[in-house]
C-alpha cells in the first residue's frame, strides 16, 4: 500500500500552519481542506482533554489515521523512543504544552491493523520530520511524498456496541467507553466519506456535524452529553409535532359565539331595563311637583 504522513502541530518558535507542518505532497486544495476539517474536529477544545483523540477520516482516494495528545504525554507513553531527544518537543518558548496531530495517509485502502501505529511509531515520525527544523524562526510545510510500505491489515470480528445514539443517519455518537471497539470496528471496516473521532468532549463541536449531508460522523463523548442531546432532539421533534396555534376559546370567545350573543342580549335588556325605570322616576318627579303647587 502507499502511506505518506500528516502532522500539525506548533514548533519552538512557529505557531500551527493552515496547510499542515507535514502532509503529502500530491495533496490538491481541496484535499487539504478536507484534511483540516477533520484535523481541526480533533484538536477542539483542547485544553479539557483528558484522553488521547483517536482520528479516522475517508474520502474515496485517501484514509486519514492518527491521534492527537499532548507530547509530553505521547511521549510517555512510548517504549523505545530516546526520552532524551523527545524532551525538547514538550513545550514552545513561551512555555506552552504543545500538542500535535500525528497520523498517516494511505491511498485505497479498506483496512489496516491499528496495532501497527502504535506511540512509538507516530513519535519516530514525529521526531523524523520535526528534529531538524524545531528551533527555527519559520517553517515552511514539509511535502512528503507516498512510499509503498505494508501495514497488514486486520478483520476485527467483534462487533459494535448496540448502545449507539443514532442523531440522525449522518451523525452517530457512542460513549466513550467504547473507543477501543469503535476504533477497531471501524479501522477494519473503512468506509468512503466517513470520519470517526474519539472523546470529543464539545457539544457544540458535536452539533456542527448535525447538518452534514455527505460525511457521516461518527463520534464518541462522554454520557452527559449524550443524554443533553437526546433530550434535545425529543423536545424538537415534539415541537415538531405539534398543531399550529389557534385562538384560545377558554379566554377570549368567538365573535357571533352562543357566548356572546348572550352577553349581548343581556346588555339590551339592561339598557332597556334602564330607560323604563329612567322615565318612572322622572314621573313621579312630576307628580310631587304638582302636589307642591296646590
Amino acid at each position: 500500500m502507499e502511506i505518506s504522513y500528516l502532522i500539525h502541530t506548533r514548533t519552538l518558535k512557529c505557531d500551527f500552519n493552515s496547510q499542515f507542518m507535514v502532509r503529502p505532497e500530491e495533496w490538491t486544495e481541496s484535499t487539504i481542506n478536507w484534511a483540516r476539517k477533520n484535523v481541526l474536529l480533533a484538536t477542539n477544545s483542547i485544553d479539557s482533554l483528558t484522553e488521547e483523540r483517536w482520528l479516522i477520516a475517508k474520502d474515496k482516494t485517501y484514509t486519514i489515521i492518527g491521534l492527537v495528545d499532548f507530547l509530553g504525554n505521547i511521549i510517555e507513553k512510548c517504549i523505545l523512543i530516546d526520552k532524551n531527544i523527545a524532551e525538547k518537543f514538550k513545550q514552545d518558548q513561551v512555555g506552552r504544552r504543545t500538542y500535535t496531530f500525528i497520523g498517516i495517509v494511505i491511498k485505497n485502502v479498506t483496512s489496516v491493523n491499528i496495532e501497527n501505529i502504535n506511540y512509538d511509531y507516530l513519535m519516530d515520525l514525529y521526531i523524523r520530520y520535526l528534529d531538524n527544523i524545531w528551533d527555527n524562526i519559520q517553517n515552511e510545510t514539509i511535502k512528503v511524498e507516498f512510499e509503498k510500505k505494508e501495514i497488514v491489515g486486520s478483520d476485527f470480528k467483534e462487533p459494535l456496541p448496540n448502545d449507539k445514539f443514532e442523531y440522525n443517519q449522518n451523525l452517530i455518537l457512542y460513549e466513550d467507553k467504547n473507543n477501543y471497539k469503535l476504533i477497531n470496528y471501524y479501522i477494519s471496516n473503512l468506509k468512503e466519506n466517513t470520519t470517526i473521532c474519539t472523546n470529543v468532549g464539545s457539544v457544540s463541536k458535536i452539533k456542527e456535524f448535525s447538518d452534514s449531508s455527505d460525511i457521516k460522523y461518527i463520534l464518541s463523548t462522554n454520557n452527559n452529553n449524550i443524554r443533553r442531546l437526546q433530550n434535545e432532539l425529543e423536545k424538537k421533534q415534539i415541537n415538531r409535532e405539534l398543531p399550529e396555534d389557534k385562538p384560545n376559546t377558554s379566554v377570549l370567545p368567538y365573535e357571533n359565539s352562543p357566548l356572546e350573543k348572550g352577553s349581548k342580549k343581556v346588555k339590551k335588556r339592561l339598557a332597556i331595563l334602564g330607560v323604563t325605570l329612567g322615565g318612572i322616576a322622572s314621573i313621579i318627579t312630576l307628580i310631587l311637583q304638582m302636589m307642591a303647587n296646590i
